[in-house]
Order: structure tokens, then sequence, then C-alpha cells
């Protein structure tokens, strides 16, 4: 009896030998691809990793030459109206010869706009400069400033560079 129903066990596993086969070479498959995948994973996140490094590593090193500068530097975002003019201008970085030289904390100029910053004939002035190098690309010019300004007095060059919506000022 024992040896019939040995016999009758072995051919119901026997019929199975397909499907086990089947189910190892998918789970064989699935995990050489998971490790394929956690393998790619891995490397394009050290990758960009590295990236993110060497990217803070010259945003130091570009922060530490424009601190050490002794000209003004400012990273201007465009506010613009729903016609598209400027309606005003938000000062996104700048150093602190820039702050000192408005007679500002750096802490208090950053992320402010002119509007809140100067006065209200100060902010036309900007925006009719920042205006003409928002539609030229590029501008530079001398101008004056008085005494009676909140801004350091003397004579100046002012640079600007438009770069996307924003504009690089020194």
């Amino acid at each position: 009896y024992s040896s019939a129903a040995s016999d009758v066990y072995k051919r119901q596993v026997e019929s199975y030998a397909p499907t086990k086969t089947a189910y190892l070479l998918f789970a064989i498959i699935n995990t050489a691809f998971v490790l394929l995948v956690a393998v790619f994973g891995c490397r394009a996140h050290i990758k960009n990793r590295e990236r993110r490094v060497r990217a803070e590593r010259v945003r130091t090193t570009f922060r530490l030459a424009v601190e050490g500068a002794q000209e003004a530097f400012y990273m201007i975002d465009i506010l613009r109206a729903p016609d598209g003019s400027i309606r005003d201008c938000l000062i996104e970085d700048c150093n602190e010869r820039a702050a000192m030289m408005n007679g500002i904390p750096r802490s208090k100029m950053i992320r402010k706009t002119f509007s809140e910053i100067y006065d209200e004939s100060t902010v036309e002035k900007l925006l009719k400069v920042f205006d003409r190098c928002d539609k030229l690309g590029f501008l530079e010019h001398e101008f004056l400033v008085n005494e009676d300004s909140q801004h350091q007095a003397g004579w100046f060059v002012r640079r600007a560079v438009r770069s996307g919506e924003g504009i690089a000022v020194t």
C-alpha cells in the first residue's frame, strides 16, 4: 500500500515540475532585474550627490569671491505686471558691500522688493534702468549719487546683465 501511494505522490509532484521551473526562472529574472535597477539607482544617486557637492563648492567659492570684492553685487528678480511690464524688482541676493553702500544690513535686503527698501522716486529710476536692461540684455552706465541719498554718495558704474528672468548687477 505505501509503495502505491508513494508512486501516486511522485507522479503528482512530477506533474508540477514544469510549473516549478517556470516560477524559479521568473523569480531569478525578477531578482536580477531588481538588482540591476538597484545598481543603476545607486550609481545615479552617487553621481547626483557628487554633482551637488561640486556645485555647492563652486557656490561657496563664488560667495567668498563676491564677499571679498570691492564692488556691490546684486541678483535681481524681475516682478512683472499682468501686461508684462516691470512692476517691481526683488533682491534675490547681494553681497555685504552692496548692503553697506545702501546703509542697510544684508539680511534686511535679501528677498525684499525695491519698493520695500527705497523711496518712490528711487524705485521709479531703478525700474527704468532695469526695464532698459531687460530689453537690451545688457546695460552699463555711470551715475551720480547725491549726499542726501541713503546710498553711499559718489560716482558709480552700474553693469547689469539679464539672465533668464533675473538680472545680475555690479
